[in-house]
């Protein structure tokens, strides 16, 4: 079973036009969605998303207080039930095929951490599929995130010393340095709106500041140079 965990912050429209692109015929998904401590009438509006997805099993899970994505993620991976979970922002949607390819690729023995690019011009996305292709790498985003939950449990999970940023590599950071390989998949390619749930652009950054000095003092380097020397352990043999 794949285990679908979104986290989720006065995101009801996000959220909706999220549970609305999930396959209706898929019976091996469980949905699990956690309100982030949403003001009373945002988290109405999660609630009603909610309601409207296409999904047998599902569980809506909500705090009080905004205790931040990190948080909010490990709480809600923590109730999962399924061998893959597959974590997913608000802000995506879910492209025909994609959990095909998620239960293909997670057959293969020893994959780690599996994360999709995004579709689109901006950087760092693509218009252009490349089925197949696997990009070798670390410095993964967690906006579709997919691993198995014995491999989860096996590093320690999502480090809490970081609230927004940097969680994501280091997670994968750790599990290929654990010995699972971990890629890229170009294959189908996720639409991401990429709005970020810290509004406040000096928020943002300020967020962002606290958690790039946080993966620096645990590693001694960025997340580029980290993943640089992770992948050279692993062409060393």
């Amino acid at each position: 079973m794949i285990s679908l965990c979104i986290p989720c912050h006065r995101g009801g429209p996000r959220l909706k036009r999220l549970l609305a692109s999930l396959p209706s015929d898929d019976s091996d998904l469980e949905l699990l969605v956690y309100d982030d401590g949403s003001p009373e009438a945002d988290g109405a509006d999660i609630v009603r998303a909610f309601a409207t997805a296409p999904v047998v099993r599902k569980r809506l899970l909500h705090n009080a207080r905004k205790r931040g994505p990190v948080a909010a993620l490990r709480d809600v991976v923590a109730a999962s039930r399924g061998e893959i979970v597959l974590q997913l922002d608000d802000d995506v949607l879910v492209p025909p095929g994609l959990f095909e390819v998620v239960r293909r690729l997670f057959a293969i023995d020893n994959v780690g951490v599996l994360s999709w690019r995004s579709e689109g011009s901006r950087p760092g996305q693509s218009n252009v599929a490349r089925p197949g292709f696997l990009q070798p790498a670390t410095e993964l985003a967690g906006y579709c995130l997919a691993y198995r939950r014995a491999v989860y449990d096996e590093v320690g999970g999502i480090d809490a010393r970081f609230s927004f940023y940097c969680s994501d590599s280091d997670f994968t950071l750790r599990v290929a340095l654990a010995g699972h390989p971990c890629y890229r998949v170009w294959w189908p390619l996720v639409p991401h709106e990429e709005h970020g749930s810290v509004a406040d652009s000096a928020a943002r950054q300020a967020t962002a500041q606290r958690d790039l000095a946080a993966f620096k003092e645990k590693w001694g380097a960025d997340g580029a140079e980290m993943e640089r020397r992770a992948l050279a352990r692993f062409l060393e043999g």
